[in-house]
């Protein structure tokens, strides 16, 4: 039997978004999840854990970072990436998300910058992202149509 709840926290550091990736992968395959969810699902996750760690802790190691999953409804997958470092400005999400995605060219360096992209790709890959900032708790809730 499947814990209802995958809960776990991690320590900021370039490798926990990896760690963080392998833990929940298992926890998503025993729930019976097809394999193309799991695969999006873990690369918005490991983009969210990295945002962690570069923007709301400034790339220091060692702060906490809580994850939870579940299974919203039995064709919702719930993600929680949650942290206490720095929140988003007022504008929050929306001004995170570019309008254009430059498509990188194999002539023009200046387009293969990966910065930036990460909440596009979050948003273009999960259906809904929402942002919490409540005492100091920063919460993204990102969920997944099963079917």
């Amino acid at each position: 039997m499947v814990n209802a709840i995958f809960s776990n926290t991690y320590l900021s550091s370039l490798e926990a978004s990896r760690t963080v990736s392998n833990d929940i992968r298992e926890y998503w395959g025993a729930l019976n999840i097809s394999e193309d969810i799991i695969n999006e699902a873990e690369l918005c996750l490991v983009e969210m854990v990295n945002n962690t760690y570069e923007h709301a802790y400034l790339n220091q190691e060692g702060s906490l970072i809580e994850v939870k999953s579940y299974l919203q409804t039995e064709n919702i997958l719930l993600i929680e990436i949650s942290d206490y470092g720095y929140a988003l400005n007022t504008n929050g999400l929306a001004q995170q998300i570019p309008d254009d995605f430059i498509t990188p060219e194999k002539d023009k360096p200046e387009t293969w910058l990966t910065s930036g992209r990460g909440f596009l790709i979050v948003e273009q890959l999960m259906d809904s992202i929402i942002y919490e900032n409540k005492d100091g708790k920063n919460t993204f809730y990102l969920s997944k149509r099963l079917s």
